[in-house]
């Protein structure tokens, strides 16, 4: 059974007109930080203020869920992004990213709960970087 989400947060601080910091928390019902497994060397790299050194693409987690999941990447460099989730008729269902994004690690929140249970496909375009996952929905 996922967690249930029940805070979301999202910061993100301009000086000078530049996005410096992107930063978002979820956190369970029981008040615990919400983080899969993947997540956590991300998480203390970022709290060291180390930045990634690839491009990645991480699996969700949980998987299966129902309704909402977290999907994280990592980004080494400043760039262009595009993160949507497409059904298995190559149909885009959700466009969760759709712009700039400063280097590191960078998660959102997918919620399904208007969709039916299914597979869909989550695709990440930063620059040149191109790669998909598959999740599963379960109602």
């Amino acid at each position: 059974m996922p967690p249930s989400l029940d805070l979301y947060v999202k910061l993100m601080v301009t000086s000078g007109g530049q996005e410096k910091i992107d930063f978002e928390y979820v956190e369970n019902i029981d008040g615990s930080p919400y983080c899969s497994p993947n997540r956590a060397e991300d998480i203390i790299l970022a709290e060291q203020g180390q930045l990634p050194e690839t491009f990645v693409i991480n699996e969700v987690y949980p998987n299966p869920f129902n309704p909402s999941t977290v999907i994280a990447y990592s980004l080494p460099e400043g760039t262009d992004v595009e993160l949507v989730v497409y059904d298995v008729w190559s149909r885009e269902v959700a466009r969760l990213v759709d712009g700039y994004k400063q280097a590191g690690y960078h998660s959102i929140v997918f919620d399904a709960s208007h969709l039916p249970s299914g597979v869909y496909l989550y695709r990440l375009q930063a620059g040149s970087f191109v790669a998909s996952k598959q999740i599963t929905l379960l109602k």
